[in-house]
């Protein structure tokens, strides 16, 4: 029952996704999918929260719930992000996989991994998200960038990643 409630709240949330996304993209894709998602469990709680009047039982119940589908929403929400940007691996497999048995020959292939489909649009990236600022011609780190530096050379340093 509490597998199938989570599975089932997760696939509800996942239709609502799609539906938005087909009417509008929105420009920050990753917060308002975890708007979207998180937004709909704390609703579910709180309603199964209150019709069950909290207790011990419930409780449990809607922890399991919460975990279970935390986990595939985190899941889901890491899997698209990978594919919201336009990986250049992806890239090459989807223009090697349209060429079929003939196969992609190399010029091809370096013509469609340019300067403006690889290094562009995740500068553009970096800075609509506030981590990079383009000021007098120079792409300079910005604090939310130097804060997320600070987290990967800690974690780096855990893996003694040189």
């Amino acid at each position: 029952m509490i597998l199938t409630f989570s599975v089932g709240a997760f696939l509800v949330v996942f239709l609502i996704h799609i539906g938005i996304w087909r009417i509008k993209k929105p420009l920050r894709q990753t917060r308002v999918l975890l708007f979207i998602f998180f937004g709909f469990l704390f609703a579910e709680i709180v309603f199964l929260g209150i019709k069950d009047h909290f207790n011990g039982p419930v409780l449990i119940e809607l922890l399991h719930i919460s975990v279970i589908y935390t986990s595939m929403a985190l899941g889901y929400i890491v899997f698209y992000s990978a594919m919201e940007v336009d990986s250049p691996s992806l890239r090459m497999v989807m223009a090697i996989h349209d060429e079929g048995s003939q196969g992609l020959e190399r010029g091809l292939l370096d013509n469609l991994m340019t300067e403006d489909v690889l290094v562009k649009p995740r500068l553009m990236d970096l800075i609509r998200d506030e981590m990079v600022v383009f000021s007098d011609s120079k792409y300079k780190i910005a604090p939310k960038g130097r804060s997320l530096i600070k987290i990967l050379n800690l974690y780096y340093g855990l893996i003694e990643r040189k």
